[in-house]
């Protein structure tokens, strides 16, 4: 069973603690080895917190098959480019498609930061829509 978690960054939620912009690719790369690590489990490989997401929803592939040979990414919230990214369990993780995640992050997400020009520490709310 999934614990509660209380997300930071959501503008739909009255109280949200904002996210805050973190610079450097370093940076978030440090930040992305969170979910990214690699880990003995049972003698078994495991590529982190999207690994577990991946085999919940697919059980045959069980120690089988990571989620990054299904040609996935492991896409997070709150982004490997905030502070919050690196710290707490309140994060989501989720493997998405590879090209849709890097379009996301590289265009979409580096083009907020610019048109909103967030410095080191600047913070922000996020609304997402399904």
């Amino acid at each position: 069973m999934r614990q509660v978690k209380t997300i930071p960054g959501n503008a739909d939620v009255p109280g949200s603690n904002p996210l805050t912009r973190l610079l450097g690719k370093k940076n978030a790369d440090e930040n992305r080895k969170k979910f990214n690590w690699e880990r003995q489990v049972n003698s078994h490989l495991t590529k982190g917190e999207c690994d577990l997401y991946y085999w919940e929803l697919n059980p045959s592939l069980k120690w089988v098959q990571h989620y990054t040979q299904a040609g996935l990414q492991c896409d997070e919230f709150p982004f490997a480019s905030t502070y919050q990214g690196k710290v707490g369990n309140d994060y989501s993780v989720r493997p998405i498609n590879g090209l849709q995640n890097r379009n996301h992050g590289w265009t979409w997400l580096g083009t907020f930061y610019l048109r909103n020009r967030l410095a080191d520490k600047d913070p922000f709310l996020v609304r997402t829509r399904s």
